[in-house]
């Protein structure tokens, strides 16, 4: 292991620490992780497989829709202390996600709320067909979502609501109307909803931290006087 060290510091030109398994360790390591992954296949398993089709009827049955949805868009938001807002969205169709549908806006002085409410809209003019549209967040998203969308629109909105502390999970849903529907973690529709949601907020952190990786690169173009504003931003 020293050995193993040494190499990787010498390619790396600082220290490497390598951790080995042993007896005290492993059930920590390797055991637990097995373990929870088996609990997790477990639980994919007791729960009823849907189509497509099914899943939208159960959706417009639980959320009360006016149409079943075929298009599940999913947004979600990251910032760092209120700056660099960023709202990311994927999209789930047939059984499977929309390679060319994902897609993420940026801006500095927007809320949290105000930036996920215009990617909303984007989506919203867009909807070919019956599209839900999901957004993580409380009644100030979804107000803010209501408000940015036509009022003519026929898409169906859904808020995610997280419980105090617990950033992964979900308590509640809200609809576009204010009616409450808890949670239901059995549930295969809403089981769904929650990967979708975890799924944009992955994305939306993704984006971010490459966003904050280049703007010391942003900065440093500004020492450049023949360089365009335009340009330093691209």
């Amino acid at each position: 292991r020293a050995e193993i060290q040494k190499q990787l510091a010498d390619v790396h030109g600082r220290s490497v620490p390598v951790v080995g398994l042993n007896e005290k360790n492993r059930k920590i390591s390797t055991e637990l992780a097995l373990y929870r992954s088996s609990a997790e296949l477990a639980v994919k398993r007791a729960i009823k497989q849907l189509s497509p089709k099914e899943t939208g009827a159960m959706l417009k049955r639980i959320f009360k829709l006016s149409l079943r949805p075929t298009r599940i868009v999913a947004i979600d938001a990251a910032h760092i202390s209120g700056t660099d807002q960023v709202a990311a969205a994927i999209a789930w169709e047939g059984g499977g996600y929309v390679a060319d549908a994902a897609r993420y806006v940026i801006s500095d002085n927007s809320t949290e709320p105000g930036i996920v409410a215009m990617l909303a809209a984007e989506f919203a003019k867009e909807a070919d067909g019956n599209w839900l549209i999901l957004i993580d967040g409380g009644t100030s998203q979804m107000n803010a979502a209501v408000r940015a969308i036509d009022r003519e629109s026929s898409i169906e909105l859904i808020a995610a609501v997280k419980p105090a502390g617990r950033h992964t999970e979900i308590s509640h849903f809200i609809t576009r109307g204010g009616r409450r529907i808890d949670h239901d973690a059995g549930n295969a529709a809403m089981l769904l909803l929650h990967r979708l949601r975890d799924d944009a907020h992955a994305f939306a952190n993704s984006v971010h931290r490459d966003l904050r990786d280049f703007a010391g690169f942003y900065e440093a173009a500004s020492v450049l006087p023949s360089l365009m504003e335009t340009e330093r931003s691209k």
